[in-house]
Order: structure tokens, then sequence, then C-alpha cells
């Protein structure tokens, strides 16, 4: 993986070069499965777990630094997660597991074959998408590229999960115990004591690698034989010597939950041979063999729980449909709950209105999930519980229009009809399900700013970015939405301790289809760093951004490590200004706020210098002082005026501004007022003049 070519040149990739990919795949898969009949199966996902768990190691919640042993296997060949699924998949197709003992060479190249075919399997994807001359086709390959993703990644956090196992599965404990002999708590401490005799066998392992001694001939082979040696024990569950080990006392409820949640070999799906395959495993992420139970991958035991007991729900939909209806009953309850509480962390609670109707055009009421009115301006956002298939992961271009459809352009045009409805009358009124009107909102067409907000339950990757939706035309021009996965929006709501920023985090994301990244996260983690999208052109051009996965680590860092949380990159003195415009609210706040915002980190400290530099002086002198900042490239000035008191300093602000802007041609000018006696607040009045 150290050596990866880049193939990303679309411009010299024609249809052969897409053939080529997919016969090198597939002679390279036929490698790998001459592999999985000839050597133990169970050995070599255990080393492969193990490697990778010690230097990656996402799949834990307290996870803390292990005291690691000099492994010199080159890091670039760690297994990447979705290729590692797709050889237990290949593996599960085989009605038995291969005898021999594989060697550290046999391992090695097992996992090398592995990382070919997956990098093979990807160019073939994205030369797929290159080659075609339907533009549909670049879905198809988006969403098996997305299948991958997802098939290990929930996109949730292990907070996140527990979170909706006990809000949306706790109630049918009756039904689960009734059926599967087990329920909800009982999976999750299942879950977590198999995780934790994982992480005990491995920090018991690496404490052996630790006595061996260096600077000896021998300390290579030694250092791996200790390591890897015999590593399926470490994945082993034998179920009595482990219930009494971990003080499980209900021995016959482990039992069957190692039933449910088991697979043999040959039980899995024997056309399997792509990673987008149906795979028994996604189901059943514990390999029964010999009478004992096997974790290939421990973390999937929590992180697939969710997935699991709603397969369980949906396989047993027709006998039960009322247990159905009821889980997506309250599957819709937990989306429009959580919700609410994420925007409450950054509005006050009291605003933030939820299931409201109202009454426009048509003879029954209308409904939208969530207003919040934030002085000028008006936040709509529409929830979405419902799926985004496996069928239409896997690339079947109706279903994933049709799932796009309903989870993102339903909304959009639910949250413009409720937008028009504001729009179309003075006093819009809002009622409860009482038929009370509990929110009346007034619309200047002057004043009033609309943001509409789409909250997905499922994880979208970057089909719910502005670009892709455009191309579906799903949005009108220069309209457009955010459209936000429900755990995402959880954790984005965090990290912004003012609605300003919160606010102006949303108009910029929307403001820079020139960045790309699978997931809404790594654009947080840019934004919290850099402080805004603002790109400057080069040449005369706007350079496209793709976000790499550098900025999820400070998440996982904080999430699964326990370590700092990550924090908005702002400066005191900037955020000060912030808090100043929310409690003055002056006429175009959110315009200004946004301006300030846009600067870059450097300009923001030269803004800083000139402010104090104009303080001092008139702390000395007594006199009015100002300093000024132009940005060329934004068209954009700001000119600040320091004096004592705050005579005159509106109006005199206001008419310095007019002149500068038209002096320099600028598209809008902002005034900061300052009256250095008031040593409670930052800035005293705020100007901004436009072209309108």
């Amino acid at each position: 993986m150290g050596n990866r070519k880049n193939f990303l040149d679309s411009n010299k990739i024609t249809e052969n070069d897409y053939i080529a990919t997919a016969k090198n795949y597939e002679q390279i898969r036929e490698k790998i499965k001459n592999k999985l009949h000839t050597f133990d199966n169970l050995e070599l996902f255990a080393r492969i777990i193990l490697f990778k768990t010690v230097f990656n190691p996402r799949n834990f919640e307290d996870y803390k630094e292990l005291n690691k042993p000099e492994i010199l296997i080159d890091l670039d060949d760690i297994i990447n997660s979705p290729n590692y699924l797709f050889g237990i998949g290949l593996a599960l197709a085989n009605t038995e597991n291969g005898r021999n003992e594989p060697s550290l060479k046999d391992y090695s190249d097992f996992l090398n074959l592995l990382n070919e075919f997956y990098e093979e399997y990807g160019k073939s994807l994205f030369y797929y998408q290159v080659c075609s001359k339907d533009a549909d086709e670049g879905l198809v390959a988006s969403s098996k590229q997305h299948y991958l993703i997802n098939q290990e990644n929930k996109e949730r956090y292990p907070y996140q999960t527990k979170e909706l196992l006990i809000e949306i599965f706790e109630i049918f404990n009756v039904f689960f115990i009734d059926k599967l002999g087990f329920n909800v708590y009982d999976a999750m401490e299942f879950s977590q004591k198999i995780i934790e005799k994982f992480k005990n066998n491995i920090f018991e392992r690496l404490n052996e690698c630790q006595k061996i001694k260096k600077g000896t001939n021998e300390y290579e082979n030694k250092l791996h034989e200790c390591l890897f040696k015999n590593s399926k024990i470490l994945i082993e569950i034998n179920p009595i010597p482990f219930c009494d080990h971990y003080k499980i006392s209900d021995i016959n409820k482990f039992q069957k939950y190692l039933e449910q949640f088991s697979c043999s070999f040959g039980e899995g799906n024997q056309d399997y041979d792509l990673p987008i395959d149906d795979s028994i495993f996604l189901k059943k992420p514990l390999i029964k063999y010999q009478s004992k139970y096997y974790s290939p991958d421990p973390g999937m035991l929590m992180t697939h729980l969710p997935e699991i007991f709603e397969g369980f729900l949906d396989q047993e939909k027709e006998i039960y449909p009322k247990i159905w209806s009821r889980y997506l009953k309250r599957k819709k309850q937990f989306t429009e709950k959580k919700v609410s509480s994420c925007f409450s962390r950054i509005f006050p609670e009291k605003d933030v209105y939820s299931n409201l109707f109202y009454d426009y055009q048509d003879p029954s009421p209308d409904e939208t999930d969530h207003i919040i009115p934030f002085y000028d301006n008006i936040l709509i956002a529409e929830d979405k519980s419902g799926k985004y298939t496996t069928p239409a992961r896997r690339g079947g271009k109706e279903r994933i229009k049709h799932h796009l459809k309903e989870l993102v352009e339903d909304s959009y045009v639910q949250g413009l009809r409720c937008r028009d409805y504001i729009k179309s009358t003075k006093n819009a009124s809002f009622k409860n399900d009482k038929q009370k009107i509990v929110l009346t909102l007034h619309y200047d067409p002057k004043k009033t700013n609309f943001f509409l907000i789409n909250v997905t339950f499922e994880h979208l990757y970057n089909f719910s970015s502005v670009f892709i939706l455009k191309t579906l035309n799903m949005f009108k021009e220069d309209e457009y939405l955010w459209s936000i996965s429900l755990f995402d929006l959880d954790l984005i709501t965090q990290y912004f301790s003012t609605p300003l920023t919160f606010i102006h985090y949303i108009e910029s994301r929307l403001r820079a289809p020139m960045f790309f990244a699978f997931d809404e996260i790594s654009f947080l983690g840019y934004y919290l760093q850099q402080g805004n999208f603002t790109v400057y052109p080069i040449d005369g051009k706007i350079p496209f951004i793709t976000l790499t996965p550098e900025y999820l680590v400070q998440f996982d860092q904080y999430y699964l490590k326990g370590e700092e949380k990550p924090k908005l990159e702002i400066e005191d003195d900037i955020l000060k200004l912030v808090q100043d415009l929310e409690r003055l609210t002056p006429e175009n706040f959110i315009q200004i706020s946004n301006a300030i915002l846009d600067l870059r980190h450097n300009l923001r400290e030269k803004l800083i210098k000139g402010i104090k530099r104009a303080s001092s002086k008139t702390s000395i002198d007594g006199k009015r002082h100002d300093t000024l900042l132009y940005l060329k490239p934004l068209k954009t000035g700001i000119s600040v005026f320091t004096q004592i008191g705050t005579s005159n300093l509106h109006s005199n602000l206001q008419d310095f501004c007019n002149y500068c802007k038209n002096n320099y041609d600028a598209n809008c000018w902002i005034g900061i007022g300052i009256d250095i006696l008031d040593r409670k607040h930052f800035a005293q009045e705020f100007v901004f003049v436009d072209n309108r």
C-alpha cells in the first residue's frame, strides 16, 4: 500500500484500463481463495485483527495506548477493514476451514493479496465511473464505494450506539427474550465482555513480547513468533470457561446469544465473489467451529448490534406486523427527539419548535418537523428516519434515486413549502398537535434569511453533498439545503458555543462546493482548524480541495481514547466580536458575523493587532483612531473606530464605511465601533454597507 499509484488522472483513463483492472482483481481473488483453502482461516483472520487492533484501535471505547513492541512489518501494509471483511466473506462461502498453519510469510502474502485486491477493485469502480457514457453510472460507482465503507464503520461512536440501542430497542426486550432468549442489555453485556477478553489477551501477549531481549540475531523471529503464533486463541470463545471467568451467571442465555450471532463455514453466500455481495458475517459476526466460537472482528459485536436487532425485527415483520410498525414509530420518535436536543445545544430550548402544523394551499394541514427562529433567520429542519437500503448501496440506479428522493429531495420540497408559506403571509401561524397556535413568524423580504436542513437517520456520505444532489437536479438554482446525518448532527452541535458560529458553519459549507469529503465530520474537523472554508483563487480559478481522513483523527482520539476534546480555533477577540453581535443584534448582524468569520487566521490576527494599536493610541491622547483591513479577493473591507464614549460613533462610522466601500469599489464594508472605556464589552457599534 505504501507504493500505491495515483490513479486519479481521469484524462488518461480508457475502457481498456477498466477491463484490465477487472481482470487483475479477478486473478488476485483466485489467489486469495487458494490461500483460504490451504491455510487455517481463523488463524489468518486472528493475525490480521491482532495487527489491526494494535496499530489502529478504532474498535474500543476505553482504549489506552498499548505498550507496543517493535513490529517489523511496514505499517503501510495495514489491512483495510472492508477488504478484511471481504476475506471473511470468501472464507465463509467455503464448506470447510483450511488445515495448515500459516507461516509468517504465508500470513504476510495473504495480507498483501487482500490489499492488492482492494486497490484493483477500487480502481475498477473509479474507472467504471470515468469511462461510462451514462451519467447515472457515477452514482452506481459511488454507491458501491459507500457500501464498502459502511460495512464495518457505521459512522457512530460507541456512546451513540449505546444510546440508540437503549432508546429504540429497549421497549422490545420482552419480545427479544421470547424469540431470541436474551434482550438488548444482555447482548450489550456479552458483546462488551467478548471485547474485554480480546483486549486482555492482547495485553498479555504484548507483555510477553516485552520480555524478549533486543540486540540478538533472533530478536525479529522471536518477536514475530511471540506476537503471531497461535493467534486464533485470542479470538476464541469457549462458552463454559468464558462464563466462569467473566462471571456470566446465565450460561443458557449466553449460549443462545452465541448461536444467534454466529455462522459456520459453508453457511455463507455460496456465490460470494465481491465486497459488495451479501455477506452473512455482517449479520452474524461470530464464527462457530468445532463447538467453539471465534470473533474475527470483536468490535463489530457492538457496532452492528442496532442493525442486527433491526434485521431480526424485519425478518419477523410478516408474522408480527404490529411489532414492526411500533419499531418504525419508535425510530421516528427517537430521530425527532434527538434532532430537537441537538439544536437546543445551540439555540435556547424554548426557540426550538417541533411537530408544527400550518394551513397553506391544501385542504388538509401541512406539517414541518422543526422550526428554529433566530432574529431575522429561520431554520427549517425536516427529519427522515427511513433507510438507505443495501440494494441501493450495491448500485441499483433506480433504488439510489428512489432513496435519495425519499431521504433528501422530499425534505427539500417540504422545507421549500414551509418557507413559501412563511413568505406568502405577513403573519405565518404554526400550531401544535392540539391545534393551538404556538409560533407566529413575520416575514420581511429585505431581512429574513432561511436555512433548509435535512437530517437523515442513515449516513449518506457524499450523496448528501451539494455537488452530487445538484447534479441529480434535486435543487432549484442557488437554493440549497444542508443534508446531514443524525449522528453527525449530534457531533457537530457539540462544537459551537454561539448560534452565529453554527450558522456560519452551515452557510460556508453550502458556499464551498469546491471541497470534497466522504463524510461531514471531515468538514467539521477542517472548519475547527481553519475557522472557515474560505478559498482564494489561484490564477483566477478556485481550486478543488479533497479533505483527507486526517481531520477525523482528533475526534477518534477524544471519543475512543479519552484525549483532549477538539475545539474551534477562534481567537478570543474574534469570539468577543461575535458575542457582541449576538448581544446587540444590529441590522445585518449575520452578514457582519459571516464576513468576520470568513477571515483566515492570519487576517484575523492582523485585524486584532490593528484594533489594539488604535485602542492604545486612543488611551494615550483621548482622540479617535482607526484601523482598516481590505480583502481584495473577497472585495470586502473592515474599518474600526476606537474612541472614548459612543458620541456620534455610529453615524461617523456609517459615513466612513460608505466612503471606503466606494473608494475601494468593494462589494461590502463592515464598521466596528469601540468605546475603550467599556471594559465589559469588546465593541459597541456595528455597521454593514453592501450593494443593495
